[in-house]
């Protein structure tokens, strides 16, 4: 697994407490919504009910407690994934993959994500890490050194491990648009809904996409 100095370095906001983590609910749900430059500390103070001089007393201003959300959002991604990606990780430096094993992991990946999804707070970290991948920050680095890079490329090393024939520019594509599948459940949510003529997801419709998302990985990694 691949992990970035800058997210592991020493946070500047030392501990956690109930004031520092009522901020940061607020701010992340603004961030999501408005960007860093659409959001106003002033708001997030006053919808976390706390004094506005609290932000600069605990981050500094803006940009530190975007920067503080984005490593929580690391820190979310690896409490979910930690443990699947470092028991793949041990998998592929085992040198007994196979196409099947492989298969499943990756599976595993794409259905650890679809679990995350409906989590307390995790639309919002959805909605952010979006935002970074379409519209980056000079804070991008903490996310794809954090989630982008290593997600992708332990995608593509389990793509890779039994289809060395697969060159990794395919299987990087193949990646980053599998991943891209996964979320369209999340994507698209309100337009589906509509479609369907339903007012929220049922057990079946999340089958269905689940089962869409298998075959893709099914289909590709079974080519010669």
């Amino acid at each position: 697994m691949v992990k970035s100095e800058k997210v592991n370095s020493r946070r500047k906001v030392v501990g956690d407490n109930e004031t520092v983590d009522k901020i940061l609910s607020c701010a992340l749900h603004e961030f999501a919504l408005h960007s860093i430059h659409g959001v106003s500390t002033r708001e997030i103070a006053k919808k976390a009910g706390v004094n506005h001089a609290c932000i600069n007393y605990y981050f500094g201003g803006k940009h530190e407690m975007y920067v503080e959300i984005l490593r929580r959002a690391v820190r979310f991604f690896y409490e979910n994934y930690g443990e699947l990606l470092s028991e793949i990780d041990a998998y592929l430096k085992s040198g007994k993959s196979d196409r099947k094993k492989s298969g499943e992991y990756i599976k595993a990946l794409l259905a650890k994500g679809r679990e995350t999804m409906v989590l307390e707070g995790s639309e919002s970290f959805q909605l952010l890490i979006r935002r970074e991948e379409s519209y980056p920050t000079d804070a991008f680095p903490i996310l794809f050194d954090g989630v982008f890079k290593p997600l992708n490329e332990t995608i593509v090393a389990l793509i890779r491990a039994d289809n060395p024939e697969i060159s990794r520019e395919k299987a990087l594509a193949f990646a980053i648009s599998l991943l891209s599948l996964n979320v369209s459940q999340l994507l698209c949510k309100t337009g589906y809904l509509k479609l369907a003529n339903k007012k929220a997801f049922d057990d079946g419709t999340c089958a269905d996409f689940s089962d869409i998302v298998d075959k893709t990985i099914d289909n590709f990694i079974g080519q010669k």
